[in-house]
């Protein structure tokens, strides 16, 4: 397969004009991939925190806080690797998404400023800055939807498409929630665990939705991507993963029902939800693959310069080496239980 491709474009497989735009590709959907998990919990319980009652807000921020400035990392690592490794893509990216993108900055600057700065308000400015935070969740989990709403419908300009994009949106800010819900749900035994089992059941809901109406947009809209999906030798890959998608959203379902009983799994709905997120990331790029910009520009038609790429390619393999050992130890008690303040009293007037 991976020879066909090369020679389709008039490359072999062991070609540095071949490979190495395919590994700069790959680097930047790992840190897309690691955008979207780990600043996705983040995401999802600074948009949670209106829903919260001031004590559960405060240690929700308590939470956050070990991960903080990890987690805004992977946005502006992607967008500085899109830039720099793909700047045809880029500028195509930048201008058919000028919204979403400055939607995204936006929103990622406001939670930025916004918690630093409610760490050194006073008592009483510090529900402003956790509505400041909440807004700047928001606003960045509303990009990224728009985002994938807009490569959805192939950017389509017509209201019907906008329209679309914006209910993907809404879907895709449930999606994070329901990653943050799942989250707080496993790390947590008292009554925000109570709250996170609803907030898990209603947020599944928009999220499945939203996971249906992506494909079937990709799909009426992308003649190519639906042949591709119904291809005869590639259906039953579909099909199979189609019934695993379901299958993990009705074990969500039954998990949080079950809560109370069933504790062994209560880290089940944040793994299944993980896996969701990461389906529906490879079903995306199974389906517009070898392309960059669908239709558009090819992975490697949106690479100018062999000798620019050559280099990132020598930062990246510098760079990978240390990356995942640093992640790995940055987040190593992200699935652990929380763990009690010695001070309640301070967290009490948290907020």
């Amino acid at each position: 397969m991976i020879d066909t491709l090369a020679g389709s474009l008039g490359l072999n497989s062991y070609d540095p004009g071949f490979w190495m735009p395919l590994l700069c590709f790959t680097v930047f959907l790992g840190v897309s991939i690691a955008g979207a998990v780990l600043d996705g919990f983040d995401l999802g319980v600074g948009m949670l925190m209106p829903f919260a009652t001031p004590e559960q807000r405060a240690r929700m921020f308590t939470f956050l806080g070990p991960w903080r400035d990890m987690n805004v990392f992977w946005i502006f690592f992607g967008c500085a690797i899109l830039l720099s490794a793909f700047p045809k893509a880029w500028a195509y990216v930048s201008g058919a998404l000028y919204l979403p993108l400055m939607l995204l900055a936006a929103g990622a600057l406001l939670r930025g400023v916004a918690y630093e700065f409610r760490l050194r308000a006073l008592a009483g400015g510090r529900s402003v800055f956790a509505a400041a935070f909440a807004i700047g969740s928001l606003l960045t989990a509303f990009g990224q939807g728009l985002v994938l709403g807009r490569i959805a419908v192939n950017f389509g300009t017509e209201l019907g498409s906008q329209l679309f994009a914006v209910f993907i949106a809404l879907c895709t800010v449930a999606t994070f929630m329901l990653l943050g819900a799942a989250w707080l749900l496993m790390r947590v035994e008292d009554d925000l665990q109570l709250q996170a089992r609803g907030w898990v059941r209603r947020a599944s809901r928009l999220t499945a939705a939203g996971v249906v109406a992506v494909s079937v947009a990709l799909g009426m809209v992308n003649g190519g991507v639906f042949f591709k999906w119904t291809e005869t030798t590639r259906l039953p890959v579909v099909l199979i993963g189609w019934f695993a998608l379901l299958a993990m959203f009705v074990l969500i379902e039954l998990v949080v029902r079950k809560v109370q009983r069933v504790r062994l799994l209560i880290w089940l709905p944040f793994i299944l939800t993980v896996l969701i997120v990461l389906s529906v990331m490879a079903g995306l790029v199974f389906s517009i693959f070898p392309f960059f910009v669908l239709d558009e520009l090819t992975i490697w038609e949106s690479v100018t310069s062999l000798g620019t790429t050559r280099l990132l390619v020598v930062a990246f393999a510098l760079f990978l080496v240390v990356l995942p050992l640093v992640t790995l130890w940055y987040y190593r008690d992200m699935l652990g239980k929380e763990r009690k303040a010695k001070d309640v009293s301070f967290m009490r007037r948290a907020d």
